[in-house]
């Protein structure tokens, strides 16, 4: 699921992705929104929800790397967000879509840098 919105230069988006967990046959979500600041013509903060949490954890935008494939035309991009607690950043998000409107192409992996494990995300 996808929303946007648009106020005084800044838009943001909101995205759900989900995570099967195969050891208890669950799916795990959690709410991606980010903020674009049409002024800068650049992401700049963002916030991530998991699914049953009450509070919910900032981000900042780190990068973004696009690839334009001349066959198909398309531009596909990651974009890297740190994960912000406590003043401490603690993981890194990495976007990863296409501009070719397929948003069941999108993913997001998660990597924690306490225990450098790497967790991936789908598009719902």
């Amino acid at each position: 699921m996808i929303w946007s919105k648009s106020h005084a230069g800044a838009d943001s988006d909101v995205i759900c992705y989900k995570q099967y967990k195969p050891q208890t046959s669950r799916l795990a979500a959690l709410t991606f929104r980010t903020y674009f600041d049409g002024d800068l013509k650049e992401y700049v903060s963002g916030l991530v929800i998991y699914e049953k949490s009450k509070t919910s954890i900032p981000i900042v935008f780190e990068d973004e790397q696009s690839i334009d494939s001349k066959k198909s035309g398309v531009t596909e991009y990651k974009r890297s967000w740190l994960e912000i607690v406590d003043g401490k950043v603690i993981g890194r998000y990495i976007e990863n879509g296409s501009d070719n409107g397929n948003q069941f192409g999108r993913s997001l992996d998660y990597i924690n840098f306490r225990n450098r494990s790497t967790v991936s995300f789908f598009f719902d």
